[in-house]
Formats: structure tokens, sequence, C-alpha cells
């Protein structure tokens, strides 16, 4: 069995598709209600007040819709990455095991840690970008279409509509209906910016999580050729293949090109190009295989005889693969008539949701049957059988996960919660092995020596330490008593009392510098204290053969005695606290 099946492939973004969808029929009925409420005003100042006060309410109803998209979007685009790295980590599993090699479990193999994270924050951050870049494809009076963003089609369509009723040119329903139109027929659109396309906003989400896990999966494979110590790999195969990626699939070929026996896998199937293997829309894989040991999953005559014969339909001769094309077709046909009844319940419109409520019916009466002629599998039963079986896939990753939530469980004890991140954050933070995390596990190693130390107490501590500024550590200010008393364990031991003379130091100065210190200095493994002030700085000493007193003065100097060192202290602290 292959790593990711060329149906779970396809299936992969099912459950991102139908949340794009969502996010899309939310914006069209909102966007359609607000047209039918305003193309009936025909006096131009009162629809001017009515049209700004509707515009700030869209706006502010689209950017909580793609807040809610973008935090939905992402957690299915963490659990899918999740899921085809866990799916492939049973696979190589039992591979490494057959040719009799260590094994390195997801949880415990940072290599493809960084790819799931990789994965997952470049494909959140291609929606996010779109979901800036959204808008529709309308109309222009010449008769093309023009893309236009989101506000701009939003004021556009709202303005034609009531412009057409106040001047008599359409009455109200046909206006409406009209405008609503186009903005159905188009749909919501993902524009990508760097290559001009614009694509139906569930395709180009699907299409991005697709490439992104595919792009994963091709990378693992990789590696474990690497780690496997071969050179050659099997590609997938399926049913109904376009015809050119039809003539490769099922195949073993080398990964170098340099076998005798194998033909390139790039030479052959186009690894690396958008028209070739794991290319645009493609559904097949690869994945390392060893020569001498394993066998080909499919034989040469099961690959030709891969697809079903042909049918007929509408008095033409379908071919497997142009049935697929057909049903895909179908697919798309009906997701635009839910969105005219979408567009239809917005606007109010009774006799259009009806109308398009029949026709849709008759649409997945005509999809039914001809999916059962051609032996296709409807959409909602490619969903149940080819989606991920998540009850098998889910028991596995969540094996990784309890190793991130140990992690997080031993982090929160050592540092405090009210220094942890959440758990969203952290599971980032633990496969990307980024500067937050390894700072975090610095600072749990920190709380070791001190224990009540913050954050911001570690972060100080860091910045002084990198530094050469302190050779101790940096702990919660605590005011203390400070005590002038011999220095029993002192070969000095009247050494604060002559600083104290020589400096003009008082018992009220000592005291005054404990009190207004802006930063406290440990050393020695907690025996001695350093706090700095803006007007001098006192040093205490663990008091010895004293009974109830802690602390003693040990030495002390002001301002005016300050060097370069003491100086660049005061100016760094004073700097971060603001």
């Amino acid at each position: 069995m292959p790593v990711l099946t060329p149906q779970e492939l396809q299936e992969i973004s099912v459950k991102l598709g139908k949340i794009t969808q969502k996010f899309e029929d939310a914006l069209l009925e909102d966007i359609s209600r607000r047209i039918a409420k305003t193309a009936g005003v025909t006096d131009t100042a009162e629809y001017q007040i009515l049209r700004l006060k509707e515009l700030g309410y869209a706006n502010d109803f689209i950017e909580k819709q793609i807040a809610e998209y973008t935090q939905l979007s992402e957690k299915e685009i963490q659990q899918v990455f999740f899921d085809a790295a866990q799916v492939s980590d049973d696979f190589y599993s039992q591979v490494y095991q057959k040719a009799g090699k260590n094994f390195i479990p997801l949880a415990e193999n940072e290599y493809v840690q960084q790819l799931l994270s990789a994965g997952i924050e470049q494909t959140s951050g291609e929606l996010k970008n779109f979901t800036g870049s959204m808008g529709f494809s309308l109309p222009s009076p010449n008769g093309s279409v023009k893309f236009k963003p989101i506000a701009e089609a939003y004021q556009e369509t709202l303005d034609l509509a009531q412009f057409q009723v106040s001047t008599g040119v359409f009455d109200y329903n046909t206006a409406v209906r009209r405008a609503v139109k186009s903005l159905t027929d188009s749909g919501i659109r993902f524009v990508d910016y760097a290559s001009g396309h614009v694509n139906r906003a569930d395709v180009a989400a699907r299409r991005a999580i697709l490439t992104g896990v595919s792009q994963m999966t091709g990378k693992i494979s990789l590696q474990n050729a690497e780690e496997l110590e071969t050179d050659i790999v099997e590609v997938t195969a399926h049913a109904g293949a376009r015809p050119d990626h039809a003539e490769w699939q099922g195949g073993w070929y080398s990964l170098s090109g340099k076998s005798k026996k194998y033909k390139s896998l790039v030479d052959v199937t186009g690894y690396g190009t958008g028209a070739g293997l794991k290319g645009w829309n493609c559904r097949h894989d690869f994945y390392p295989v060893l020569d001498g040991i394993d066998k080909p999953t499919y034989t040469e005559e099961e690959l030709k005889n891969i697809d079903p014969p042909p049918i007929e339909y509408r008095g033409k001769t379908l071919t497997y693969y142009e049935c697929t094309q057909e049903q895909r077709k179908m697919e798309t046909a009906m997701r635009k008539t839910k969105r005219e009844i979408i567009g239809a319940k917005g606007s109010g419109d009774d006799e259009q949701f009806t109308v398009k409520s029949v026709l849709l019916r008759r649409q997945r009466e005509e999809y039914n049957a001809f999916s059962r002629k051609a032996n296709l599998l409807t959409q909602n039963e490619r969903t149940q059988v080819y989606g991920f079986d998540r009850s098998i896939a889910s028991k596995s990753s969540w094996a990784a996960r309890k190793v991130v939530n140990d992690s997080y469980t031993t982090l929160i004890k050592n540092i405090g919660k009210e220094n942890a991140p959440d758990i969203d954050k952290y599971t980032k933070m633990f496969y990307n092995k980024d500067e937050n995390y390894k700072k975090l596990q610095l600072f749990s190693k920190y709380r070791e020596t001190v224990p009540n130390a913050s954050l911001s107490d570690f972060e100080l501590y860091d910045k002084l330490k990198s530094q050469k500024l302190i050779k101790g550590h940096v702990v919660p200010i605590e005011r203390k008593v400070v005590n002038v008393l011999e220095d029993k364990g002192s070969k000095d031991p009247m050494h604060i009392m002559k600083r104290m003379l020589e400096r003009s130091i008082t018992d009220d100065d000592l005291q005054s510098f404990v009190d207004n210190a802006i930063l406290c200095e440990m050393q020695f493994k907690g025996t001695r204290l350093v706090y700095y002030s803006e007007n001098g700085v006192t040093v205490l000493s663990k008091a010895n053969g004293y009974s109830g007193v802690d602390w003693i003065a040990k030495t002390t100097w002001s301002r005016v005695d300050f060097d370069d060192k003491t100086m660049k202290i005061i100016e760094e602290v004073k700097a971060w606290r603001k």
C-alpha cells in the first residue's frame, strides 16, 4: 500500500473546500440582502446615507467572516498535515522493518517535524493571503469579464442596481435579480497576484492544501529513499488518470537517472514540472522501494486495464477519464445553483429561490444517474470511502501529539502557566524548533536556578549576559533590610564600614539603593545579592553568626563611583524596563 493513495489525495481537501464554501455562502447571502435593501431607495440623498451605512456594516461582517474562516481553515490544515504525516509514518515503519533498518518515528524525527511545520505555515499563509485578495469576476459593459476586489465589486453592484431602479431602466425585482446573478455566477474568487490566476475560492483553497501535502510527502519520500539507501521508487496508479499521466503511472523509476535497469523518474514523469508528477491537479505520489525485496503493486496487464470500459452518454462514447471530467462539470454546475439559491434567499426573491431549488434537484438526479452508469462514486460517497480513516490516523497522530502535550505539561510545571504560550502556539514552536521554542527551554532550565524568576527576568538576564555585563542571574527584586555589621566570615570584617566612610555613604543611602533598585543580580549560588539603582549599588551577603539577621551589607558604591560597566548596566536595564 502506498503512502497516500490517489483517492486519499483527491479527497484530502474536501473539508477545507466545504469550510471555504460556507465562508462564500455567508458573504453572498449578506451582500444579496444588502442589495435588496438599498436598491428600492430612489431618493439620491437618502440612498447615499443608507449606502454608507450598509457598506460599513458589510465591511464589519466581512472582517468577522474572514477571521472565522482563517481560524477554521488553520485548524483543518493542521489536522490534514498531521494525518498525512502520520499515515506516512505508519507506512515507512513497516518498510524500515523489512529493510532491517532503525526507523525514527514522527514524534522524534526533527526533519519531518520541520517539514510538517513548514507545510502548515506555508499553506495557512497562502490561504490568509487569498482572503486579502478575494473578489468577484463581473461582466463589464463591453461584455468582457473583469476581476474586482470584494469591496469595489460590492459598491459597484449596489450602485448599479439602485441606478437601474431609480432611472426606470429595470423594475426593482429585475434589477436586484440581475445584480445578485452577477455575483452568484462568479462566486467568491481568490486571485494569485504573483501569477495573475483567478480561481473559485473553494478550488484555490483545495489546490493550496493538496499542493502543500503533496510537496511534504514528496520530500519525506526523498529523505526515506536516502535513509533506506535505495535509488528506486514506485509511482502510484489510479483509474481515470489523464492520458499523459496514465503512460507512466504504476512504474518503477530511478531517482538519480543513473540506473541501467529503470528509467529516470524526472525524464519519464516530468517530476518537478507543473505538467508532470505532483504538478497541477496531479494525484499521483511516489515512494521508495527495495529492489530484490519488494514487488510492483501492479502488473503490466493490470495497469493496461485499470480503467473501466467506456460508456455511451448523450450520443457520445466517453472514456473513464472523460467520465470523471463530466462528473466534475456537473458538480461545478450544482455548486453554482446552490450559490443562486443562497443569493435568492438573501435578497428575499422567493420565486427565484423556488426555481433554482427545483433545478438543483434535477441536477442531483442526473448527477446520481450518470455517476451510477459511469461506475463513479458521488461526492458524498467519495468522502466516506476515500477520506482519511480518522479513527486510524487520529489514533496514531495522537501518539505524536502526546509527546507535545507531555512536553507542554513539563514546561508549565517548570515555568508556570502565566509564562507559557497556549498549546496551539507551543505545538508550532515544538515542531519548528524556532527561536521562541529554544528560549522557552532555556527559561525552563533557568527556573531550576531561580524558581521564582519571570520570563521578563530571564529575557533581561539573557540580554545582559550576552553583553558580558553580569556573571550571576537576574532575580525578582525583593526589598531587604540592610544591616551594617561585621562580616564574620570575611578576611576583612570591617570592609563595608571602610567603604561607606571612604565614599561618604550613610546607612540610609545603603537602604535607599536597595529600595529603589531597578535590577537585582544573584551571585555565588544565592549567597550574594547585588542591587542596582540609578544612584548607587548595594551588595548584600548571607549573614553568618547573627541570630535573626538574614542579610548584611558586603560593599557599596554611589553613582559618582560608577565605572563604564555599571553605567552600561543601568542604561540597558532602564531601556528594557520601558
